[in-house]
């Protein structure tokens, strides 16, 4: 009896690596944008804790300014981040799909592939029942005239 053998087998495990690749760079955006967000909610945070006492000095008023802006830069700047993050993980996100629908494509191929072989095989061997068969009741046949 022969083996099964898949054709496309070789292209098969690459779109799995590459699957599994697209998958790893999603859950590594992932981390990033939770890493980003909680950067960002850390910035705000920092920001509404500012306690600044203002007095009639000039320099106060000018520290709670380069402050507020400070802390506004930092805000601006995490949402940034954020906002490239997330971004990142939708291409990821986009590139695992494509992916594993072309994954997906290769095991539907081999599955089918398979079918056929095994439909193949069940008619061969069907077809040397049949030829046994039809042996055996020549020679019965035969051996009845005798």
């Amino acid at each position: 009896m022969r083996r099964f053998k898949f054709q496309l087998e070789p292209l098969m495990r690459i779109a799995h690596l590459k699957e599994e690749e697209a998958r790893g760079n999603l859950l590594r955006a992932e981390v990033e944008v939770a890493a980003s967000r909680r950067r960002f909610e850390d910035a705000v945070r920092a920001s509404a804790n500012e306690e600044v006492t203002l007095s009639p000095q000039r320099f106060d008023i000018h520290a709670y300014i380069a402050s507020s802006d400070l802390h506004l830069r930092q805000i601006e700047f995490s949402t940034r981040i954020l906002r490239d993050a997330e971004t990142q993980r939708e291409k990821s996100q986009i590139q695992w799909q494509t992916t594993r629908i072309e994954s997906e494509s290769y095991d539907r191929l081999r599955s089918r592939a398979y079918e056929s072989f095994i439909e193949e095989f069940e008619r061969l061997e069907q077809k040397e029942t049949d030829e046994v068969a039809a042996m055996m009741w020549l020679q019965n046949r035969e051996g009845e005239r005798i």
